[in-house]
C-alpha cells in the first residue's frame, strides 16, 4: 500500500523540516513547498492525500491558496481557520508576523543569534517598515559612553553593539512612555542594572519615582517563586517590599523612604582564618572571664554561625556543608528559617553544632551552640540583622571559664 502523501506548505524553514521530519517517522511521505505559489504548483500536477498549509505566507498566503484550490477542484474539502466578521485580516497578519519574529529572535539558540545577527533582523525590518539603523559597535561603544554595554560583551567572539532604530520624520513627535505612575528601584551595588542606568530609565517616564537603596544588588522587593525567599516575599530588609506596596495600593505614592538609607552594609570576613587563632577576638563584655584565646574562639563560631546564613539560599536541597567540614541542614518557619550545625568547621580546628534560628519579619537572629576542637564550650548569640551596626551578643563558657563579648554581626 503507498504511502498518505501529505504536502506542507509552510515559509519556516525549521518549522517545515521539523513537521516532514515527524511526519516520515510515523511512516507519512511529505512534501515540502516554501510559499503558496510552490504550494498550488503541487497541488495541481500531483496526486496530495493532504495538504497542511500555513495561513501567513510570502506572495500568495494561505487564504489565497485556500481560494485557488476550491476554483480548481470545487469537490475539495479543506478545513480552515476563519476570521470571524469585522475582523481585519492585514493587521491579523501583521500582528502574527511580529509574534513569530519575537519568538524566533528570542528562542534562537545564541550560538546562531549573537550581536551580528541581530543586527542583521534589524536592518531587514528597517528595509520592509523604511526605518534607519544605526549600530554602534566594538571599541566606539567607549567612545560613545556606553562602558556597561562594552564591558558585559567584550568577551565574546563577536564585538558587542548598540543598534539604534530610527523611523518617520526628525519633526514628528517621538515615542514615549506612557504618563502612569512609575517605580523604578535601584541597589547601589547593582552589576545588573546599575544606579546611573536606574535613574536614566526613571527619566524616560513622565510621572516616574526614583528610589536608590542602598547596600542592595540586584532588587527583587516582592516575589514567592524562587527557592527560600523570606516569608515575606524577596526582601529581609523589610523595607523596600512595604514601599512597593504602599506605591501600588495608592496609585503612586512611595510613601516614606528613608528606611533605604538604614538598611545595613554587606558584610565580609576580612579573611578566611585557617585556625581559630587566626580570628580577631571578640571584645570582652562586663562579666567576661575568658582569655584572648576564648574570644577569638567565640569570634571564630560567630563566624561560622554567619557563614551558614550568608549561603543557605544558594542552594536547594536544605542542607550545605562548612568551609573546612561538617554540613547544616535547614528548614522554613512561619517567618523565617531554622538551621541546624553538625560539626560544622569554618576554621579548620573548631567545630561546631547546635541551632541557629533568623526570624526574618523581625530581623532577630539567635544562636545555641556547642564548641569542639581547640576548646569546649557552649555559646549564645544573639543580633538583630536589619540594624545598620548590628553587633553580635555573646554568652556562655569555653573550657569552664564565662565569656561575655560582643563583635560586629556576621
Amino acid at each position: 500500500m503507498a504511502p498518505t502523501r501529505v504536502l506542507v506548505i509552510e515559509d519556516d524553514l525549521a518549522i517545515r523540516r521539523g513537521v516532514c521530519a515527524a511526519l516520515r517517522s510515523q511512516g507519512f511521505l511529505p512534501l515540502e513547498a516554501g510559499d503558496g505559489a510552490a504550494g498550488l504548483g503541487w497541488l495541481r500536477r500531483e496526486r496530495v492525500d493532504l495538504a497542511l498549509l500555513d495561513l501567513v505566507l510570502p506572495g500568495a498566503d494561505g487564504l489565497v491558496v485556500l481560494r485557488d484550490l476550491r476554483a480548481h477542484d470545487p469537490e475539495e474539502k479543506a478545513v480552515a481557520l476563519e476570521l470571524p466578521g469585522g475582523v481585519d485580516g492585514a493587521d491579523l497578519s501583521r500582528t502574527v508576523e511580529a509574534v513569530f519574529l519575537a519568538r524566533d529572535l528570542i528562542n534562537t539558540p545564541t550560538n546562531d543569534m549573537g550581536p551580528a545577527e541581530l543586527e542583521n533582523a534589524a536592518r531587514s525590518i528597517a528595509r520592509q517598515q523604511g526605518a534607519n539603523v544605526r549600530s554602534i559597535v566594538g571599541d566606539s561603544l567607549l567612545r560613545e559612553n556606553f562602558p556597561l554595554i562594552h564591558a558585559v560583551g567584550r568577551a565574546s567572539a563577536t564585538p558587542p553593539r548598540l543598534i539604534d532604530l530610527t523611523w518617520g520624520s526628525a519633526a514628528d513627535p517621538k515615542v514615549s512612555f506612557p504618563n502612569v505612575p512609575t517605580l523604578v528601584l535601584s541597589g547601589d551595588l547593582d552589576s545588573i542594572t546599575s544606579p546611573i542606568e536606574g535613574l536614566e530609565t526613571a527619566r524616560l517616564f513622565p510621572d516616574a519615582t526614583y528610589v536608590p537603596v542602598r547596600n542592595l544588588t540586584h532588587i527583587t522587593a516582592i516575589t514567592d517563586q524562587a527557592i527560600f525567599v523570606p516569608p515575606k516575599g524577596a526582601d529581609a530588609t523589610g523595607c523596600v517590599a512595604p514601599i512597593v506596596l504602599n506605591f501600588v495600593r495608592s496609585g503612586g505614592d512611595a510613601g516614606d523612604t528613608s528606611c533605604t538609607q538604614r538598611i545595613r552594609p554587606i558584610r565580609t570576613v576580612p579573611a578566611f582564618a585557617v585556625h581559630a587563632a587566626d580570628v580577631a577576638p571578640a571584645t570582652a563584655d562586663a562579666g567576661n572571664a575568658g582569655t584572648e584565646a576564648d574570644l577569638r574562639l567565640a569570634a571564630a563560631a560567630a563566624e561560622t554561625a554567619g557563614d551558614v546564613l550568608a549561603r543557605y539560599f544558594v542552594n536547594s536541597g536544605g542542607s550545605g556543608v562548612g568551609l573546612r567540614g561538617g554540613t547544616f541542614t535547614f528548614e522554613a518557619f512561619d517567618a523565617g528559617f531554622a538551621f541546624t550545625l553538625d560539626q560544622l568547621r569554618w576554621a579548620e580546628d573548631l567545630a561546631v553544632s547546635g541551632t541557629i534560628r533568623w526570624d526574618q519579619s523581625t530581623g532577630d537572629v539567635t544562636a545555641e551552640l556547642t564548641l569542639a576542637g581547640a576548646a569546649t564550650g557552649t555559646l549564645a548569640l544573639a543580633w538583630n540583622d536589619r540594624d545598620t551596626d548590628a553587633m553580635a551578643r555573646i554568652t556562655g563558657t569555653i573550657d569552664g571559664r564565662a565569656v561575655a563579648a560582643e563583635r560586629l554581626a556576621p
